[in-house]
């Protein structure tokens, strides 16, 4: 009689915690489950965990550890290799992919005394240039998911076994893993258990099938293991490891996989690489380039144990869950997540200016965001920021370092960028709150010239000045404007002047509005996490109704939740409009609370060639405070 020949691959992902909570009695419960389910059926395995779950298991699991050295000294356990932190190593320089991989491959030698002669991410991406670093660890092969196999071999049909593919001289095989079954094992139906073993070629290739065991709770993990035993009742099989897959069976030839698309990850239908969530979400772009940056940072100014140390910092930032276009805790939709992500990152940048004994001001014109155009950074000892100044010179980051937090970490559902003074000029018909927070959230009228910038340095400050035409078209007329902004900061305090001048350079007057755009990272407005005054007037927010003030002279609004206070003083009364930024949850139903819309403007009636100067002081703390 037929029999179905499996290769399981059981992996473990870690758990996302803002508070870098380890799930002990989850993963306790998962190291009882597995020894039980082994002890019950005669199955072989491969098994992966990052290299976390790892330390938990060692520390709170002793005796599961033992006998899974057993069950490996036995032949019915594999241990599959990775990044110690189940990286997302194609977006990430060499050195630290390799360091990943050595961190991961040194522990398990350690605790098992064995070593991983398989690679597994539990993103299943994959690109050409990974075989040499892979080849450099002894990785003997790598796992692929099946569909991205048959899209680069033109097949219809599917594709199980193995292949070879070779990058400047160096070979790894990628073992196929059926997506079809993978995912069937987990569905409660049997009918769809049933029709995917019917796929099945009648032949004595062996499948591979990868298997999240969820860390939800005990009861999930429990349930995990009872429905895989009783799927596995219902075959006629033989079971091997994956490295046994590649001593059994012959190659199925090579192939030309120069990028693999990988699986949850939120991308849409059509992609074809995981490198599009750097593309379509503006977000993870920031993240990962801000990564770099800092990266980049450390190896100018560091060397030796102090680099080594940074870069182990940077490890757990390769993290997946910082890169996936997902909601809840799997992704950079939750807001937790991003702010877990910046907060993690400014600590790896605190860690690099305390080891080269930073103290004052720098400022660097580079490509920041690596995308062929030049930013301008500057950073004190407490706050650091991001100008785009081909942009109409607006911030793209505002770190403050004591809280450890961008205040510019919103997201927008429309998949533009979140940023904060981002001027508009609005036209002056708008005159209801619905009208001007239309205007602002489609940035019909936002001023986004190129700019040209001075800098000028104090001994304990420095003035950024950027100066443009920008253009202002309405349906009746266009208007062009030259703008003069100006920051002021000061070397060792969080706090910055803004200031404007407007001059109407047509022939035609103007009478409309200016303004500037905050998008704030705030993760709720309830009272508990959020307290907003105007001229000293506590004002309530309520999700998904924005508020109109006309005339302020003062605007605070701290984050209770995330230990950061902002004040502005302006220097002539402006109005605010203030509106929740929402979107979408994993359960579509309610919106949840993605950051809030701030936005300053001021009446402006300018003649042919007339000028007007505006301005605010901005001031940052930990907590409320009397300036």
């Amino acid at each position: 009689m037929y029999k179905i020949k499996l290769s399981i691959l059981l992996f473990v992902k870690d758990v996302f915690s803002p508070l870098n909570v380890i799930p002990v009695e989850e993963i306790k419960a998962f190291a009882i489950e597995l020894k039980r389910f082994l002890d019950r059926t005669p199955i072989r395995l491969s098994l992966y965990l990052p290299g976390s779950i790892l330390e938990a298991m060692v520390k709170y699991c002793p005796q599961e550890i033992a006998w899974i050295k057993a069950r490996l000294q036995e032949g019915r356990l594999e241990l599959v290799g990775g990044g110690y932190y189940d990286s997302m190593s194609p977006f990430f320089p060499s050195r630290l992919q390799s360091l990943q991989l050595k961190t991961h491959r040194q522990y398990i030698t350690k605790i098992f005394q064995v070593e991983p002669s398989g690679y597994f991410n539990s993103s299943m991406v994959w690109e050409i240039g990974m075989t040499e670093l892979l080849a450099h660890f002894d990785f003997k092969y790598t796992l692929v998911n099946d569909d991205s196999l048959q899209f680069a071999l033109g097949r219809t049909t599917p594709v199980s076994g193995w292949f070879t593919t070779e990058d400047k001289g160096t070979m790894i095989r990628l073992i196929s893993v059926s997506t079809g079954l993978s995912k069937a094992f987990t569905e409660e139906e049997p009918s769809i258990f049933e029709e995917e073993i019917q796929k099945l070629p009648k032949n004595d290739k062996c499948v591979v099938v990868s298997l999240e065991v969820p860390l939800d709770n005990a009861l999930t993990i429990t349930s995990f293991f009872k429905s895989l035993e009783q799927k596995l009742s219902l075959l006629d099989h033989q079971t091997w490891t994956v490295a046994h897959v590649i001593e059994q069976q012959m190659t199925e030839g090579k192939v030309n996989l120069v990028s693999a698309l990988g699986s949850n990850l939120g991308l849409p239908a059509g992609a074809h690489s995981c490198r599009e969530l750097l593309i379509r979400r503006p977000e993870i772009n920031f993240l990962h380039k801000s990564f770099l940056a800092v990266h980049r940072y450390a190896l100018e100014k560091l060397s030796g144990n102090d680099l080594e140390k940074i870069e182990e910092m940077l490890l757990p930032l390769m993290a997946p869950f910082f890169y996936r276009d997902l909601y809840g805790g799997k992704g950079m939709k939750n807001p937790g997540v991003r702010w877990k992500a910046h907060k993690d990152l400014i600590g790896v940048f605190l860690a690099v200016e305390e080891l080269e004994s930073f103290d004052g001001l720098r400022i660097e014109v580079s490509d920041y965001l690596l995308d062929g155009q030049k930013q301008v950074w500057v950073n004190n000892s407490e706050i650091s920021m991001l100008i785009d100044h081909m942009r109409g010179a607006y911030l793209r980051s505002l770190n403050y370092k004591p809280s450890g937090v961008n205040l510019f970490n919103a997201m927008r559902d429309d998949g533009d960028i979140s940023l904060g003074f981002l001027d508009h000029f609005v036209p002056n018909k708008i005159n209801s709150v619905s009208g001007f927070q239309s205007a602002v959230e489609d940035r019909s009228g936002a001023l986004t010239y190129p700019c040209d910038y001075e800098l000028k340095r104090e001994p304990e400050a420095v003035h950024l000045l950027f100066h443009s035409e920008q253009v202002f078209s309405s349906p009746e007329t266009k208007h062009i404007f030259h703008v003069d902004k100006h920051f002021s900061l000061l070397s060792k305090h969080a706090a910055f002047d803004l200031d404007y001048r407007l001059t109407n350079s047509t022939y035609l007057d103007f009478k409309g509005y200016f303004g500037t755009e905050l998008e704030l990272g705030m993760r709720g407005f309830d009272s508990k996490t959020q307290l907003m005054k105007i001229n000293g007037t506590k004002i309530s927010l309520m999700q998904d109704v924005p508020i109109l003030y006309p005339n302020a002279e003062t605007f605070e609004l701290q984050d209770r939740l995330l230990a950061w206070f902002i004040r502005f003083n302006f220097s002539q009364a402006t109005r605010i409009l203030v509106s929740p930024i929402m979107g979408m949850n994993q359960f579509a139903s309610p919106l949840a609370v993605q950051g809030l819309r701030i936005f300053f403007f001021w009446d402006v009636e300018l003649s042919a060639l007339e000028s007007s100067s505006l301005g605010m002081k901005i001031k940052l703390s930990k907590r409320r405070v009397l300036l």
